[in-house]
């Protein structure tokens, strides 16, 4: 079977919690072996089934809702005028699950190999536990949780310097890059689970949790923090250097390099005696801090290039830079 039941839990949990499920899904019998299994395990629990449908959709009866009848052990919905206006249903439709997160949390401990059960934190956010090499994984049931006050720091005191493997929703390049930064790496549910199996319906995909995940910009700058991020390596730059690679980035993504030595004098300089050698030394000043990042993310060359002695150039396009404002 394909179908990972965890993604289609989570894809039903985005909207908050409690989240439900309408009927049984339509999946493949095996599927449907491994649903069975999620209630046997609590993950899904049968919550209570509909009195109510849909209004008639070709009289004019008026009505906002049908009542649903039972014939001979056969639901209908009942039309309040006329029985011609009566829909057969499908019994499994009136069926109303309720998604329990705390025990897919567990469940995803265990499948991951973790000890003890996972641990919520906040309503809608799990810490699932350490996975092996020390990585901290957590689950976030939307995207909305990770953005309450608080949160990020709540997290990072507890991987106590680990990197953070979060499983969350799809949310927006820069916002998957800002939490990068600050050593969180989110995970969307279809790549953290692998496909279900009648009677392990959450396997995850540890390999994938393990591998760092990149946002799609391989250079990341942030002016709030002076931080810099290669393929999803992180350092701190001075304040000076950091200023100088942001205008090298910025006029990258404009396409208006190499940017020469008087142009960095203007923009950075203006008003001072400071001269093309200034510029040398801040640009020898600013490699120099950036070689223990550019090892750590085993970059190949210098990421600044003076090609032709026209002036500074970056070792990448335009379309892997991003720049965060604020």
């Amino acid at each position: 079977m394909n179908e990972s039941l965890p993604v289609l839990l989570l894809q039903r949990s985005e909207a908050g919690e409690p989240a439900y499920l309408l009927g049984v899904p339509e999946l493949s019998p095996e599927g449907a072996r491994a649903f069975e299994r999620l209630l046997e395990l609590g993950i899904v629990v049968h919550d209570r089934k509909l009195d109510v449908w849909d209004p008639c959709p070709d009289c004019d009866c008026g009505a906002e809702e049908r009542r649903i009848r039972w014939k001979d052990g056969e639901p209908y919905a009942a039309c309040p005028v006329s029985c011609a206006g009566d829909e057969h249903l499908d019994p499994e439709d009136l069926q109303i699950y309720r998604i329990s997160a705390a025990r897919l949390a567990d469940q995803i401990a265990s499948a991951a190999g973790v000890q003890g059960s996972a641990e919520q934190l906040q309503p809608g956010l799990f810490c699932i536990g350490a996975l092996p090499g020390g990585r901290l994984l957590l689950l976030a049931m939307t995207v909305e949780v990770v953005r309450r006050p608080g949160v990020l720091e709540q997290i990072r005191v507890l991987a106590r310097g680990q990197r953070i493997s979060l499983v969350a929703p799809a949310m927006p390049p820069t916002e998957r890059a800002r939490l990068e930064e600050r050593g969180v790496d989110v995970m969307p549910p279809a790549e953290a689970f692998l496909p279900s199996q009648p009677r392990q319906p959450v396997l995850v995909n540890l390999d994938a949790l393990l591998i760092m995940p990149k946002s799609e910009s391989r250079l990341v700058l942030s002016k709030a923090t002076g931080a810099v991020t290669l393929d999803g390596h992180s350092a701190k730059l001075p304040p000076r250097e950091f200023e100088l690679l942001w205008l090298l980035c910025e006029r990258a993504r404009r396409g208006r390099l190499p940017v020469p030595p008087r142009d960095i004098l203007d923009a950075m300089y203006r008003g001072t005696t400071a001269t093309d050698a200034t510029v040398r030394s801040l640009k020898r000043d600013l490699q120099n801090s950036l070689k223990d990042l550019l090892a750590r993310a085993r970059f190949p060359e210098p990421l600044i290039l003076a090609p032709g002695g026209r002036g500074y150039a970056l070792a990448l396009g335009a379309e892997d830079i991003l720049l965060i404002e604020a």
